[in-house]
């Protein structure tokens, strides 16, 4: 049972690890938008261009911080799974 377990912890250890990366990603683009305020366009056609995304009309700021704020919450949630996880680990080993 343990291992079953400690799989879990590791594949949300890694999903967490993910949600690391996209929130510090988003962090700096909101940061580089502070002082341009085109800068969320460009990078939608960046995007866009590269083949990332695909070519929509603008979001809104508010509607990007709404998407970070939920990364935030999976993020708080994921490690609240992690801690569920790894306490039972502890209770149900010998």
């Amino acid at each position: 049972m343990p291992r079953g377990l400690l799989a879990a912890i590791v594949v949300a250890g890694a999903v967490q690890v993910f949600l690391a990366f996209r929130i510090e990603f988003d962090r700096v683009i909101f940061e580089a938008a502070s002082s341009d305020t085109a800068a969320f366009e460009r990078f939608d056609q960046a995007l866009a261009a590269i083949g990332l995304a695909r070519p929509r009309s603008a979001r809104l700021p508010e509607e990007r911080a709404a998407g970070l704020w939920r990364l935030v919450k999976s993020s708080g949630l994921l490690l609240g799974l992690q801690f569920a996880l790894a306490t039972a680990v502890v209770w149900v080993s010998p």
